[in-house]
């Protein structure tokens, strides 16, 4: 099937170079102050007086007038201008796990809608080493394996560090949409077999009842204006070596995911972010994809690495086209998540 795709390069403030704002942590980092503290802080001790579990927090009862132009700033920086906000100085060295769980999942009710991010339906997730080893139904992040670049399977995708590793652990980011545009100028027949063939990814296991324990999604598609992404080259190709009944890819698309990787490794692409704790690290997964490099952790359980991850779904979403992947309509179907939880108010209401 051939897509639609754009005539030109995309000239929109998702379109940046890594190396252009590395420096200028302005642009895309926000310093938490004591009042902003402090209001997360009573917001947080008026959940917990209510009574209300992980399900019930929402802007309503969770309450940040202070602090709630700057995070629809950053809503708007997500959906309409980077797409990558950081925001640090949580106090989480100073807290109960389960107050910094309620703080940081009710700061992130005012971006988006929290919705399941696996068969479980869990809202918030723990990223940590697991110990297991990276395989087919094991997912990366309860691994310290490096994680190549992808995006997760939500709009926008929140990680709060709770501990570091003892060494390594490097977030790295960059633009899907100067990757997109770099294609287009360097390698234009790549570009098109990534709007038009279908890759596979492997759903880990986590496949609604009666489907296939994979789905098939376009690398790139553009509707409505609006670039949507889906990559994970790793996953690609565990799927297709691990499923026969998947179609086969064709040399082109293979030749295609190859340079993609390579313009994703050059230097200048990726924005580098060291977290520490009390960091929080949101990305609008369309026009961003991540990776981390490999770590080396803490044999003592609870001195590893952990993050805290919430997926969140736009509360103004974009409209996607059926043709870009069939994961909606599989979850859709049967009745599985992500479940959007559409609260009683609307966004930043005034």
């Amino acid at each position: 099937m051939r897509l639609p795709m754009p005539a030109e390069p995309l000239d929109i403030p998702a379109a940046w170079l890594g190396r252009d704002i590395q420096d200028q942590p302005e642009q895309w980092s926000y310093e938490f102050t004591e009042r902003d503290v402090a209001e997360l802080l009573a917001a947080t001790e008026h959940i917990t007086e209510l009574g209300v579990d992980l399900t019930g927090i929402n802007p309503r009862n969770f309450r940040l007038a202070g602090l709630g132009p700057t995070l629809k700033a950053a809503a708007l920086q997500l959906s309409q201008g980077l797409g990558v906000v950081l925001l640090r100085g949580l106090p989480i060295a100073e807290l109960p796990i389960d107050v910094v769980e309620k703080m940081y999942f009710g700061l992130s009710t005012h971006l988006g809608i929290p919705v399941a991010q696996n068969a479980k339906g869990d809202l918030l997730g723990n990223v940590r080493n697991e110990g297991a080893s990276y395989g087919r139904t094991v997912r990366a992040y309860q691994s310290n394996v490096p994680l190549t670049y992808h995006n997760d399977s939500t709009d926008i995708v929140g990680l709060a560090c709770v501990r570091p590793a003892k060494s390594g652990g490097l977030s790295r980011v960059i633009s899907a949409v100067t990757l997109h545009n770099t294609l287009m100028r360097e390698a234009p027949d790549a570009l098109r077999t990534l709007y038009d063939e279908p890759s596979y990814f492997s759903w880990k296991g986590e496949e609604p009842p009666g489907q296939h324990p994979y789905y098939w999604a376009r690398v790139f598609s553009y509707y409505q204006g609006q670039l949507t992404t889906c990559y994970s080259n790793r996953l690609i190709l565990e799927t297709q070596k691990h499923y026969s009944d998947v179609p086969p890819m064709s040399d082109a698309h293979r030749a295609a995911l190859e340079t993609v990787e390579e313009i994703a490794a050059r230097p200048e692409m990726c924005l580098d972010m060291d977290f520490k704790p009390g960091d929080i690290q949101f990305l609008h997964n369309f026009h961003v994809w991540h990776s981390r490099t490999g770590f080396e952790d803490y044999e003592d359980p609870a001195l590893r690495r952990h993050l805290l991850r919430v997926w969140l779904a736009e509360y103004s979403p974009r409209q996607v086209s059926v043709a870009s992947t069939n994961r909606t309509e599989q979850l859709a179907e049967h009745g599985r998540l992500p479940r959007r939880r559409v609260f009683d108010v609307p966004a930043f209401a005034e």
